[in-house]
Parts: C-alpha cells; sequence; structure tokens
C-alpha cells in the first residue's frame, strides 16, 4: 500500500506540475488510499463584491459524482462536518470518530439519512493548502458502508504522504496566480473587464473592472451572471454558452437600449492550454467594454484623418463621428448640420480614405484612437 500511495500522491504532484486536470490522478490516489472515492473541496473567501460567487467547489472522482451532485443541489440534511471537521496544516487526516461518538453517528440525519442510502460511511480529511486570496484547500476520502472505519495504521500510511500532496497543491496554486496576475494586467492596461467561468459557466473569478459593470449592465448572484435588461438575459445566456458547448464557439452580445449612449459589448471565448488549479477551474472567459456615445468628435481624432488622408475639417468630423459607431442622421445632428449635407460629406471622406463600408472606417477609425 505505502508503494503504491507514494507513487498515486506523485501522480497529483504531476498533474500540478502539467497544469493538468487532477480528476485522474484524483481517482488513483483514492483508490490506493483504499477509499471508495475522494473530494477535493475549496472554501473561498469572501469580501464585498465578491461574496455574489459561489464560495466552494468540489471535484470528485466518478464514483462519487453523483452523490456529490445531491450534495450540491440541497438534497442532504444539515452536515455536521461542516461545523466540526476543520483540521489544521500541520494536523494530519482526520476521521469520523476524531470528531464524534459512534452514537452521534447513529443518531444523525446527515449520517442515516443522506450517507448511507448512497453507500458512503467513513471519512477521513485533511487540509491540504490555505491562502487568504483563494482560500483552504481540503481532501477528503470516503469509504462505503461495507468497508471498516479507517485503522491508525491506515491514516499513518496517507498521512505519511500529505507533504507531497500538499506541494502538489502550493504549486498548482502558485502557478493559477501568476497566469491570473498576467491575465489582468493585460486586461486592466487595455480598459477592458475580464469575467472567468468554469465548465457549468459560472463566474469564478473578475478583475476590477468587471465588478464596476455589476449593477450597472449586470447583475451577479452566487455565481451566475444576468443582464438587467429582461430582453437581453437570454442572449447573454447563450453567449456564456456558447465557448463551453461542443465545439465550442466564441460568441458576442450588446447589452443596452439600442438608442442609449451608453452600451455594453460582451465577447466570449473558450480557454484552451491555460494552466489549471486543482479544479481546471477556468474554461470560458468574457471581455466586456463599454461603448459610449461620443459628444462632438475628438479633435485629436479630426486632426489625424485630415493630415493623414487630406480631409477637410468637416469631412473628418463626420467620418471621426461614423467611424466611432455613431449614426449618419445622429452625427448630423451632432453637427448640427443636415442629413443630406452629412451624407456628402462623408461619401467624400470615404473616396480619400479608400474606404467603401462603415465597417471598414470604424476599424481605421478605431486603430487611430489616442
Amino acid at each position: 500500500m505505502a508503494t503504491d500511495l507514494t507513487e498515486a500522491s506523485n501522480g497529483l504532484l504531476e498533474a500540478a506540475l502539467l497544469g493538468s486536470d487532477w480528476r485522474e490522478a484524483l481517482s488513483t490516489y483514492s483508490d490506493a488510499a483504499g477509499a471508495k472515492g475522494a473530494t477535493l473541496v475549496r472554501y473561498q473567501p469572501r469580501d464585498v463584491l465578491k461574496s455574489r460567487l459561489h464560495n466552494e467547489f468540489v471535484l470528485s472522482t466518478d464514483s462519487l459524482a453523483s452523490s456529490v451532485a445531491d450534495y450540491l443541489a440541497g438534497q442532504a440534511p444539515p452536515d455536521p462536518r461542516i461545523a466540526r471537521v476543520s483540521p489544521r496544516l500541520s494536523d494530519g487526516f482526520v476521521t469520523d470518530f476524531d470528531q464524534f461518538t459512534p452514537d452521534e453517528i447513529r443518531r444523525d440525519a446527515f449520517y442515516e439519512e443522506f450517507l448511507r442510502p448512497r453507500d458512503v460511511r467513513w471519512h477521513a480529511c485533511a487540509r491540504i493548502d490555505t491562502s487568504s486570496r483563494v482560500g483552504d484547500l481540503y481532501l477528503s476520502l470516503k469509504r462505503s458502508a461495507k468497508q471498516e472505519h479507517y485503522s491508525h495504521a491506515e491514516i499513518r500510511a496517507i498521512d505519511a504522504c500529505l507533504p507531497t500532496i500538499r506541494m502538489a497543491a502550493a504549486i498548482s496554486r502558485t502557478i493559477l496566480q501568476a497566469e491570473q496576475r498576467g491575465k489582468n494586467s493585460v486586461f486592466d492596461g487595455r480598459g477592458e473587464a475580464l469575467f472567468e467561468f468554469d465548465v457549468r459557466g459560472r463566474v469564478i473569478d473578475f478583475n476590477a473592472l468587471a465588478g464596476r459593470l455589476i449593477g450597472d449592465f449586470l447583475d451577479l448572484s452566487r455565481g451566475h451572471l444576468s443582464a438587467l435588461s429582461r430582453d437581453a438575459h437570454d442572449h447573454l445566456v447563450r453567449a456564456i454558452a456558447a465557448p463551453l458547448g461542443v465545439p465550442p464557439r466564441v460568441a458576442c452580445v450588446v447589452l443596452g437600449d439600442a438608442g442609449s449612449d451608453r452600451r455594453l459589448i460582451f465577447k466570449t471565448f473558450p480557454v484552451v492550454g491555460s494552466a489549471h488549479d486543482v479544479f481546471g477551474a477556468t474554461a470560458a472567459m468574457a471581455v466586456a467594454t463599454v461603448w459610449e456615445r461620443p459628444g462632438w468628435p475628438p479633435d485629436t481624432l479630426v486632426a489625424s484623418l485630415r493630415e493623414s488622408f487630406g480631409l477637410t475639417n468637416a469631412e473628418a468630423r463626420v467620418a471621426a463621428l461614423v467611424g466611432l459607431g455613431v449614426s449618419l442622421a445622429q452625427s448630423a445632428a451632432t453637427l448640427r448640420i443636415g442629413l443630406g449635407t452629412a451624407r456628402n460629406y462623408f461619401k467624400a471622406a470615404q473616396a480619400k480614405i479608400g474606404v467603401s463600408r462603415q465597417a471598414e472606417l470604424a476599424h481605421l477609425v478605431g486603430s487611430m484612437k489616442v
């Protein structure tokens, strides 16, 4: 058993170093430890804004998947282990009999009415990582009702492998946080809001710019993102689902009233080749940018168009506004000229710039903004 446990623990370390999913390695370790299955549970710390996220992540072996799904769906009686079982990093694995008397277990509804019918009975739980940012991570081994409770010798054997498992968890967390800092730096620098989603489409993290959109265009409750506008909600749900489907797709939705001066462009895409934590959590991302209808065209942009393409001031002002996404009619109203006059200026500007479509002009203007 000791050799198998050592090899299985090294498998978890290898998963961490490679940034791969822990499911297969966790199952191998569970088998080596003589368990029916295993779960990894992370409880995230909460702050004022991120309390809107779900704060519990669970990764389980396939043997426990249905029981874990029932538990997360709220089908279990109150779990007494939440309040009583909280091993420290300085501890090893703790078992049911370390926390409860046999009589307490026999009389408890969670053990008798939820676990026993699902053929889950005995636990051995250890804390394997702790972080003020991402929370505490626990590994729980679970045996069936047909198996014996963990013996002292078995606990000593699985305790001996804890340093390797804790190293794996720390490496995984460090890699993920380094990648997260890099992503946040890039998107913050570009003035873009970033949301990250797990395989269920739940928000697991977001940067500060994204946080400012919550309560404005978006609502976030228990990790689920929704649009404040009911009309846009279904479109947002489909956009989030697109990169998580088979095959994964990129999607985009625009939130806000069509006539509004301020709208949100919300683009989603799948994550491929990203470093994973133990849960392989980030499966998709969304980049959100706020579009605001400009008032008078920016002087620097007008000057750039005029000098680069030989436009007149009037032509440059119309081209700047249309290129920034303002309709020709709204551009005319902003500049206080007639629609026919604005159309003539726009056509002249297109001819001088060498573009035939508004989309081409918008792309060019976007590249010239300062």
